[in-house]
């Protein structure tokens, strides 16, 4: 559950250790959501408007946690990265 992201706009789930051990669906979706996510970067959008949510451990602490996805150097271990918010505060 700890690798597990969620498009706002999209409503799909990415599952970060599927995709990295090679799972045909989850390559798809990431390579969907990396092009989606790079563009918004580019773009100038801010981490918390680009509608990437943890949907693991942070959601089920309460936290909403905005997500943006990179990958390592050798771009076999796509990975990725949070900004968190506190429940009850406004997104950032």
């Amino acid at each position: 559950m700890a690798n597990i992201v969620f498009h706002t706009e999209l409503e799909i789930h990415l599952d970060v250790t599927a995709v990295n051990s090679g799972d045909p669906e989850m390559l798809r979706r990431w390579t969907v959501l990396y092009h989606l996510d790079k563009t918004d970067s580019a773009n100038g959008i801010r981490v918390a408007d680009r509608g990437l949510r943890c949907a693991g451990v942070w959601e089920q602490a309460g936290v909403t946690a905005w997500m943006h996805l990179r990958e390592t150097r050798d771009a076999t271990k796509p990975s990725t990265s949070t900004r968190k918010t506190r429940p009850g505060t406004p997104r950032p």
